[in-house]
């Protein structure tokens, strides 16, 4: 049998048809049991697929066709049943919210008095979020990991998913006060420059925010990451449909300004969330840890890529 690399904290192993893997012990405090650990071994004689193979149209899976189907309702029980799921489709969701809210808004509202923008106006006002969100992303990138690295070492050289919520905390500010910015000016009739700041601070925040929602599920859910992703999205789209929708009637009952400042505050109680998840994330995930497994146990057994 071809021998096979096999990892088991931190250090490689060549594990052979005639070779056992040696005893693993790790360091333990007088009192407490020692630590399991996992070896997690990687079998070099499983081909990959062929590039033809890998373009298929359709492909089949390994598994009944009832562990296929129980994917189209499992993510919506990791949803409500992982904290960290369902906290990070808030967050994700509520960036969509933010940003959509402001989209339909431009569009509804610039065309009218003082400022009678006409369509390529309107697209124009479109630069803002994208200088926002390119420059959040650009600057959020290399921040997230340098902090990380940082985080790490003060922790004994252990990485923790919940490190990198930190970034929340540093671009959280800038999307309600985006926000209320571009609401009360609009509502007040502020010079269009104005918004466009507003709008590109609230798009300079979102983009961050929503991107280390998601790596957080693949760092910390990384056996269900599908499932997880799956309810991400799926929250994602209810709220942003669910705002686009119920925003106009609410503007007409509560005024354009009340609604931003609402909506401000809301998406600031949803990002400073972060703060439980950085305090207790790692207690959720322990606690909470018989019901990953069990998800982990329903997901579909590794194949060739």
């Amino acid at each position: 049998m071809a021998p096979r690399n096999c990892q088991a904290g931190g250090d490689t192993i060549t594990k052979g048809s005639d070779s056992k893997v040696p005893e693993l012990s790790g360091t333990t405090t007088p009192g407490k049991a020692e630590p399991k650990l996992t070896i997690v071994c990687a079998d070099p004689t499983i081909s990959r697929k062929t590039y033809k193979q890998r373009l298929a149209l359709a492909t089949s899976s390994q598994g009944s066709l009832f562990s296929l189907f129980r994917h189209f309702y499992q993510p919506f029980l990791i949803l409500f049943s992982v904290p960290g799921v369902f906290y990070m489709s808030l967050v994700y969701g509520g960036m969509m919210v933010a940003s959509n809210v402001i989209v339909t808004t431009v569009s509804n509202w610039m065309t009218r008095e003082p400022y009678n923008f006409d369509a390529d106006q309107i697209g124009l006002m479109s630069l803002a979020p994208f200088i926002g969100s390119s420059l959040g992303t650009l600057i959020s990138g290399p921040l997230s990991d340098w902090l990380i690295l940082f985080l790490a070492k003060r922790n004994h050289g252990t990485y923790e998913p919940e490190m990198r919520l930190w970034i929340i905390a540093v671009f959280a500010p800038f999307v309600p006060i985006g926000m209320i910015l571009f609401g009360v000016g609009l509502n007040s009739g502020w010079p269009w420059p104005i918004l466009v700041i507003g709008y590109g601070m609230c798009s300079f925040g979102t983009a961050p925010a929503g991107t280390i929602a998601q790596t957080y599920i693949t760092d910390a859910y990384t056996e269900i990451v599908g499932d997880a992703m799956f309810a991400v999205t799926f929250t994602r789209n209810i709220c942003s449909t669910t705002f686009t929708f119920a925003l106009p009637p609410w503007i007409a009952a509560a005024g354009l300004q009340n609604v931003f400042i609402t909506m401000g505050v809301l998406i600031t109680a949803i990002l400073f969330g972060s703060g439980i998840f950085v305090a207790f994330g790692k207690r959720f995930r322990y606690r909470y840890r018989k019901t990953y497994r069990k998800f982990v146990a329903r997901q579909f057994d590794a194949q060739a890529i």
